[in-house]
């Protein structure tokens, strides 16, 4: 993917934009400590639902997805609701929180399963490691525990749409020790380079539009990206996942499976036999807490092949 353009007048609506989302948000952390975020971003979440309703509409959809045979009472769906509306902004505050910590105070907050088992898969590697993950926990809290406890990991990111926001974004994340490398061709050189010194955590949930490869998701043909998969069959690298989870308190579990895939049987697998791994992986780390995987908050299942054809037929039109 190339870098975006914008016109002067784009700028100067994204920089209004920016001058005044950045300083609120910097300020709530200082009246709202780590312990609280959790409740105030559902709150505000439950804010959201009300000026956006078609919100709820859409995680009701998607939990039919996941859950078919279970019928969820309006106050339930209200509540997963609200968490999965107010998401973003959590996140967002748990960074800044997390930024403002010492790094042993973070580590409080953190509950590392099999911390000497991971540590041993990563340095018995000689080709490096990809680790898949998804949007689900604290993504960002992953990266940065395992870099600063001696896992170098880069994570490969999307450019975000505001300028200034993505500034302020990958300042936030060097702060947290976490290394960033866009998913742009400039930047492929410094990725595989990153690979075959270390590691690269890959997030490959969400819905993916440019040459997809369409494999069941939850019983449901969903559009991934096939690039994920090949990067790895064509570095030959060792492959894990990765993921956090809240669970209460403000606390939150990290966890990386080395055990999905033996090395000396990634190679015979094709690129659709991979991703259907990764994607039914995704699926047993999902179920265990729906709350926590933010895609839920998507049409995550809105691009089909019928839907993509008439996108390439007249680009202009939604590819949805």
């Amino acid at each position: 993917m190339a870098k975006r353009e914008f016109s002067n007048f784009q700028y100067i609506l994204m920089f209004i934009e920016a001058s005044f989302i950045l300083p609120l948000i910097n300020i709530i952390p200082f009246f709202c400590p780590y312990h609280k975020i959790y409740s105030f971003s559902k709150k505000i979440g439950a804010f959201f639902l009300i000026i956006s309703p078609n919100k709820k509409k859409i995680i009701s959809n998607n939990l039919a997805i996941l859950y078919p045979n279970k019928k969820y009472s309006d106050k339930e769906l209200i509540e997963i609701s609200s968490i999965i509306a107010g998401y973003e902004l959590r996140i967002l505050l748990e960074m800044i929180a997390f930024s403002r910590m010492s790094f042993q105070r973070v580590l409080s907050y953190v509950r590392i399963v099999q911390h000497n088992q991971i540590s041993a898969f990563y340095h018995a590697q000689s080709t490096g490691v990809v680790a898949f993950t998804l949007h689900y926990g604290n993504w960002e809290l992953l990266g940065s525990v395992l870099n600063q406890v001696g896992i170098p990991l880069a994570c490969l990111v999307e450019r975000q749409f505001n300028p200034w926001i993505d500034k302020y974004l990958q300042f936030l994340r060097r702060q947290l020790g976490i290394k960033v490398i866009y998913n742009e061709i400039s930047q492929m050189k410094a990725l595989l380079t990153y690979i075959k010194k270390g590691s690269v955590a890959l997030v490959a949930d969400q819905t993916y539009w440019f040459d997809p490869l369409f494999i069941p998701f939850f019983s449901k043909e969903a559009a991934v990206p096939q690039g994920t998969a090949s990067l790895v069959l064509k570095m030959k690298s060792s492959l894990c996942f990765g993921y956090s989870k809240y669970t209460t308190n403000g606390i939150y579990s990290i966890d990386l499976d080395m055990d999905i895939i033996p090395n000396n049987k990634i190679e015979s697998l094709s690129v659709e036999e991979l991703m259907k791994i990764v994607y039914h992986r995704y699926e047993k780390i999902i179920i265990q807490d729906v709350t926590n995987w933010y895609t839920l908050g998507t049409d995550r299942w809105a691009l089909t092949r019928e839907s993509l054809k008439e996108w390439e037929k007249n680009p202009d039109s939604s590819r949805f």
